[in-house]
């Protein structure tokens, strides 16, 4: 029997990023397995009204749904006012003005979907989500508003360590992790000439992760710098450095970058971004974190796309539990931390190609043989057809 799943697309957020690595890939997947999905498309209406009445018709034809809400703008009512950041819609709102976000629909979907206990609902993360601000409704229609992760039927993680921070909100957590199709990062054009080619990418705002903020009071409490910069000057005679991300509309960050690079290229879409990374040749691709308990939830996702490249991937240790444990030190990747632990890392593949082709050629075994989307398809399939099965039933916090 087909099960109907309702799935919400957001447009121009970090979310249509999550959705792409996320779920979006496994769509067609699913169809094979016999789930249909339908999406709601972002914003869905012109009005609060339209978007309303068509989160009521989807949800009468759903069997089950999913969310990410952790990413939304703020809008006004009254005015063309739009904004990701809190202080900036909390002092609009002092100005008299009216805001919500902008998955208020799927908010709404929620709110109906709690009540009627006919829907399963399902909680999706890639990383460790805050709380959602309530600040913003009216008193009465606050209290309308349930918490959607302790409300799920059940949460979809992506890490071990995300579980068990996931646990906290609700009793019922699985782990499903990401997955990416090697065939797609195959480069199509010729490698360009020059040394070993080390790679960094990120947003402008993960800037800190690579520099390492060597400067204390950069630092939050319980923080623990990267040393990976450094690392990466101490060995850049051999190097030719790279980064994908720059973005032009943060002049301040894109010169800082482009400084130390030796080449930048700016951020692309997801349907391009196999291809980009892969026309890049990274030899050697890097994944530094700061050290902290939201960087500890993260995914693996660039060992598994470095190893997708065929790259060898040196990635932050955390020692307690990480995004990098499913790394295998010394056979598929690196793991390092510290300055002489970085800078080891890093000259050591930059010396010996043999080191780089070992460690990049086992990475990419693996990333075929363990992060298949089939898998993960299957995987997402049984956690929607238990949670359809369960809908309503045992649903409440931990």
């Amino acid at each position: 029997m087909t099960l109907h799943l309702l799935a919400w697309a957001a447009a121009g957020t970090e979310a249509t990023q999550l959705h792409a690595v996320r779920f979006l890939p496994y769509v067609g997947l699913l169809a094979e397995l016999g789930v249909e999905v339908r999406t709601i498309p972002q914003p869905a209406g012109a009005t609060l009204e339209e978007r309303y009445a068509l989160v009521q018709e989807a949800l009468g034809w759903a069997d089950c749904t999913t969310w990410w809400p952790w990413s939304f703008a703020w809008l006004c009512t009254g005015c063309s006012f739009v904004s990701m950041f809190d202080p900036d819609a909390q002092q609009h709102r002092k100005n008299g003005h009216r805001v919500f976000p902008s998955d208020l629909d799927l908010r709404f979907l929620f709110s109906e979907a709690v009540a009627r206990k006919d829907v399963g609902l399902v909680m999706d993360a890639d990383d460790r989500w805050p709380d959602l601000p309530t600040w913003w409704a009216p008193e009465p229609f606050r209290a309308s508003l349930p918490d959607p992760y302790r409300s799920a039927d059940l949460l979809t993680v992506s890490t071990p360590v995300l579980e068990k921070f996931a646990r906290r909100k609700n009793v019922n957590v699985r782990v499903i992790r990401i997955a990416v199709d090697p065939a797609a990062f195959v480069p199509t054009q010729p490698r360009p000439d020059g040394p070993t080619r080390l790679l960094w990418y990120g947003l402008p705002s993960r800037e800190r992760d690579f520099t390492g903020t060597p400067l204390l009071r950069l630092l939050r409490w319980g923080e623990r710098a990267s040393y990976c910069r450094p690392a990466v000057e101490e060995n850049r005679a051999l190097l030719r450095t790279v980064y994908i991300g720059r973005n032009p509309a943060d002049p301040t960050a894109e010169a800082r970058l482009a400084a130390f690079f030796d080449e930048t290229r700016p951020v692309v879409n997801q349907d391009a971004w196999a291809r980009t990374l892969a026309n890049a040749y990274p030899e050697i691709l890097v994944a530094p974190l700061i050290v902290n308990p939201a960087n500890r939830c993260k995914s693996e996702l660039h060992f598994i796309e470095g190893g997708a490249c065929g790259a060898a991937v040196v990635a932050e240790r955390f020692r307690g539990g990480g995004p990098y444990d499913v790394i295998r030190d010394g056979k598929d990747g690196l793991l390092a931390s510290g300055r002489k632990g970085w800078s080891d890392a890093i000259g050591r593949l930059a010396r010996s190609a043999q080191l780089r082709a070992d460690l990049g050629g086992r990475a990419r075994e693996r990333v075929i043989a363990e992060y298949d989307p089939r898998q993960r398809a299957a995987e997402m399939a049984d956690a929607y057809r238990w949670v359809a099965e369960n809908a309503g039933i045992g649903r409440g916090a931990a």
